[in-house]
């Protein structure tokens, strides 16, 4: 009825004419509820030109209708606009709503002149402009997301929404100090987007979310379009005791307890755990942060605004005030944008690492994993700009976390050994840090370790090279004994072979000191019947270089030993095998020398 007697022609009007606040109120009020009504809806409202006359009173001109009442109405409007379909998002769009979000936020959040505003009241107002900004991320079958973050960013909104995460994360952290779930509390409801923005940040984005996004329920709105947290009657569902809002009963998107194999999947995979924890639980702040860290995975004039030094600043800043998801992704925001030319440098300017460093010593090892995982990947990326950032983070006390996470075992290994490798050549506090912590033990206990052994070796060479302490340690009876029982294992010996030569080239006293030990050689000879030719030539320059440090080279020489070489020498051998019986016949006589003396 209301459509059919031109009403909302008629609000139109009044809206543009009128000068009297409680009318304004009134209208934006009427034309909220006339926008929930299915049969009338926001499309049929845009097609009046009403939208940019309601847009007008998100960020009044005029101050006399700057009132918390008439901004708030007039942005849960635009909130209506945005969210309920592609159609009415596109009016939005095009009637640059995102430019009257952006005032709003930043008067919220940015400028001394909101103090006449309760903290209720911004707290509304701040929530529903996110709202607004969350349904043009996702409304990808309008706009494609590069494109979304690339008006994001050309309204202004980058500094306002890190504003809004320090004042939302504030209000959180005053509500947990209270122990309350009080209105000031960010309410939270689940949003299956974030499994989609925490894999954004490992790869570059496609611009697909999830559609129908709801907002998150607010009590202090009238009434809610999404169908989270939302009663049948279109009014918000009370938060429970813990600032929840209770999903209903259809929702399928309701986190739901993970089973023994999910909890399994979760140990095996972090991107799994931290998408399935995220998704569990989205609040507000949440919300920002992932707004933040889906513009992270933008093109390059975006990701290069974030990079900005003064911007950096806040959101490390942020971090001390920030817990769990909500820290995981500004984390993982900070981790997306390592890669950028000019990120390392401004971050370095900010003092930051130094920060990073005091908050990964804080997290817990065991609460906190997916979070400090993130902040040792932040920083290894950082190594690869830079060796000097790594010998930065060991004087603020990196190495004795890295060590302590490498001896727990799972799930650091991944992320801590590679820094740890990397360390030797990255500096002499690097190396004096990580004697400190013994470091070498680890490096020789992983000598075992098919999948590490390698690395663990290459960076015990690369260490000889700079500290001759190292030298003094592997020529230690119990780190000869367990080197040569690592040797003694095949598939170890034939992995090591050709490092444990560059090994023993760097340091003589190494080779005496192996040579003489009759089990390695005893090892090394009873493989000789390996039909790999890059395995058999590592084993045979190796036998050949402790034969020529040996003592008393007689007593390398023996029988099996000749006999090994001599099948070695066949004419039958041929191909890849040129090299080997070359050198066997080279061996041979020299051997031969001293088993006639």
């Amino acid at each position: 009825t209301f459509k059919k007697y031109k009403g909302v022609v008629a609000l139109h009007e009044v809206l543009s004419r009128t000068g009297s606040q409680s009318v304004i109120h009134s209208v934006l009020q009427l034309l909220n509820s006339v926008a929930h009504d299915e049969s009338t809806g926001t499309e049929a409202l845009t097609v009046t030109g009403v939208v940019p006359e309601v847009l007008k009173f998100i960020s009044p001109a005029q101050k006399e209708f700057d009132l918390a009442p008439i901004r708030l109405e007039a942005a849960r409007f635009a909130r209506l606009v945005c969210l309920q379909s592609a159609a009415s998002l596109q009016v939005f769009l095009t009637c640059n709503g995102i430019r009257s979000v952006s005032n709003l936020l930043r008067d919220m959040c940015c400028s001394d002149t909101n103090v006449s505003y309760g903290i209720l009241d911004r707290l509304a107002l701040v929530e529903v402009a996110i709202d607004c900004l969350w349904g043009i991320v996702n409304g990808t079958d309008v706009i494609p997301t590069d494109d979304a973050c690339r008006l994001l960013y050309n309204a202004g909104l980058v500094e306002p929404m890190v504003h809004a995460l320090k004042f939302l994360s504030g209000i959180s952290e005053q509500a947990q100090a209270q122990n309350e779930a009080s209105p000031l509390s960010a309410r939270s409801t689940p949003s299956p987007i974030m499994p989609r923005m925490l894999n954004l940040s490992l790869q570059p984005t496609n611009g697909g979310h999830e559609e129908g996004e709801g907002p998150a329920a607010s009590p202090r709105d009238a009434g809610e379009i999404g169908s989270q947290g939302e009663k049948k009657d279109g009014s918000p569902a009370a938060p429970d005791r813990n600032g929840t809002v209770a999903s209903t009963p259809g929702d399928s998107s309701a986190a739901t307890p993970p089973s023994a194999a999910q909890a399994q999947a979760q140990a095996q995979s972090p991107l799994l755990s931290i998408a399935e924890r995220v998704t569990g639980s989205s609040t507000y702040p949440e919300k920002v942060a992932g707004l933040l860290l889906i513009m992270s995975c933008s093109d390059d004039v975006v990701k290069g605004c974030l990079t900005q030094v003064d911007l950096l600043q806040m959101i490390v800043d942020s971090t001390k005030s920030l817990s769990g998801n909500v820290l995981l992704m500004t984390l993982s925001f900070l981790k997306q944008l390592s890669d950028e030319p000019e990120f390392v440098e401004n971050l370095h300017a900010t003092g930051s690492i130094k920060k990073l460093m005091h908050l990964l010593l804080e997290l817990d090892s065991k609460e906190d994993v997916h979070q400090k995982l993130t902040i040792l990947e932040l920083i290894s990326n950082m190594g690869q700009v830079d060796r000097s950032n790594l010998e930065i983070a060991a004087s603020h006390g990196l190495l004795p976390c890295l060590c302590s996470l490498a001896f727990t075992g799972e799930p650091w290994l991944a992320t801590v050994l590679p820094l740890l490798f990397s360390m030797p050549s990255s500096g002499r506090k690097c190396r004096q840090g990580l004697w400190k912590n013994e470091a070498p033990k680890l490096f020789l206990t992983l000598l075992r370790n098919r999948e590490w052994q390698q690395k663990a070796l290459e960076a015990l060479i690369t260490w000889l090279a700079s500290d001759g302490r190292i030298e003094d340690f592997l020529l230690g009876r119990e780190v000869l004994e367990k080197i040569v029982a690592a040797l003694k294992d095949r598939d170890t010996l034939f992995a090591l072979c050709h490092k444990m030569l560059l090994l023993c080239h760097r340091s003589p006293r190494l080779s005496i000191a192996l040579s003489v030990n009759a089990d390695l050689t005893q090892a090394l000879v009873g493989n000789l019947v390996n039909t790999d030719a890059s395995n058999l030539l590592s084993i045979l320059r190796f036998l050949d270089l402790l034969y020529q440090h040996h003592p008393a080279p007689k007593k390398v020489v023996s029988r099996e030993l000749l006999e090994r070489l001599e099948q070695l020498t066949h004419d039958s051998i041929a191909g890849d095998m040129l090299l080997v019986k070359d050198k066997a016949k080279t061996m041979i006589s020299t051997l031969q020398i001293n088993a006639v003396l």
